[in-house]
């Protein structure tokens, strides 16, 4: 039986984990194409958060699968599709020229293209690759527009950033989540007029933590948080 090794590759790493199906995708299609082609795979290697516009050469993962290879003798490297190898035509070409010229074979699981030297081959890669970068680059600006367009909806819900632009993204505010507590932080971060005093971040932190105001993790909460709520 010939000997390979599978390679996969996430880009993102919101992708990558126990419950995502990046990887899982990658493992069974890679496993199916050894085992109708009879291939025992010896190791797996697996960039993760990775994006496919990184040379293979200078992933971390990659250049250990290289190094594993060479030091026990396997040539032949399995891949789920073009885009894990990578997404650039450039990169796809230039790499393959790299690795073959070391004696190393590409096998592309799902089919979709051959690693060979032919003119056919070589112009599949190509359009491939092209459609990959296209399609990659589409959905970027796809995502710019949708962040742009919920940025300026968010600006006039009030719903803004630490400097004041509209959110569009990430974790939700406590002004979000809960006014209440803002408004309590608020309240206890002006100036005492009796006294002319302003109390301290965290003894703000104190308080609001014995009215029940308390972090995820049931602590105070935090300096930052409370600067953030307050500013």
């Amino acid at each position: 039986m010939k000997k390979a090794v599978n390679y996969y590759r996430t880009s993102s790493l919101k992708n990558v984990g126990k419950d995502k199906d990046s990887k899982k995708r990658q493992e069974i299609c890679c496993d199916g194409f050894a085992r109708k082609n009879k291939y025992q795979v010896m190791n797996t290697f697996y960039d993760a958060g990775v994006s496919g516009k990184t040379l293979p050469l200078e992933r971390k993962e990659f250049t250990r699968m290289i190094l594993w290879c060479e030091e026990n003798n396997i040539k032949v490297i399995i891949v789920e599709d073009a885009k894990r190898y990578a997404r650039d035509v450039v990169i796809q070409e230039t790499t393959y020229k790299t690795l073959t010229e070391m004696g190393f074979e590409i096998l592309s699981a799902s089919g979709e293209v051959k690693f060979e030297d032919d003119p056919h081959s070589t112009f599949i890669r190509q359009i491939v690759g092209a459609m990959a970068e296209l399609d990659r680059k589409s959905i970027a600006i796809r995502l710019q527009v949708a962040r742009e367009r919920m940025t300026k909806v968010n600006e006039g819900r009030g719903i803004l950033t630490l400097s004041g632009e509209g959110k569009c993204s990430g974790r939700k505010s406590y002004e979000e989540i809960d006014k209440e507590l803002v408004r309590e932080a608020k309240r206890l971060a002006r100036i005492n007029p009796l006294t002319k005093r302003k109390r301290s971040i965290r003894k703000i932190s104190g308080i609001l933590f014995d009215l029940g105001y308390k972090s995820s993790t049931q602590n105070k909460l935090s300096p930052s948080v409370i600067q953030r709520m307050v500013a």
